[in-house]
């Protein structure tokens, strides 16, 4: 049972790899004619620095969750209570990275054009 759940894994990762490959072939050439050249270069500068602050939220807290997580695996208790801990950085972290895009926003006036994009984009924290 357990090789076909592997030969299955494998199989359906490959699928998404080979399409992670297709699907942009697809649908840039849409995009660039319906964006034109100024959309897409909104597009990639907002996508870009909303990049630094998934960056600033993230903080490594996934590594340190697996790390230490480990440690508790046989303890449902302890594993529960570091978990309900992981979860409380990483809002902390996520409201951190928010504060600082908002004031970010706020101080560099030169983004008001992209702020739209910006915020549709600041989801991805």
């Amino acid at each position: 049972m357990k090789k076909k759940s592997l030969g299955l894994n494998a199989f359906l990762n490959g699928l998404r790899s080979v399409l992670n490959l297709i699907f942009p072939l697809l649908t840039f050439p849409y995009i660039t004619r319906v964006l034109s050249v100024s959309g897409i270069g909104i597009y990639n500068f907002s996508n870009t620095y909303i990049g630094y602050f998934v960056l600033i939220a993230g903080l490594g807290i996934a590594t340190y969750a697996v790390r230490e997580g480990t440690k508790y695996r046989n303890n449902r208790a302890q594993i529960e209570k570091f978990s309900s801990q992981v979860f409380s950085i990483n809002i902390i972290a996520t409201i951190i990275a928010y504060a600082l895009l908002f004031l970010s926003l706020l101080i560099f006036k030169n983004l008001t054009n992209y702020t739209a994009c910006i915020l549709i984009f600041s989801l991805q924290i």
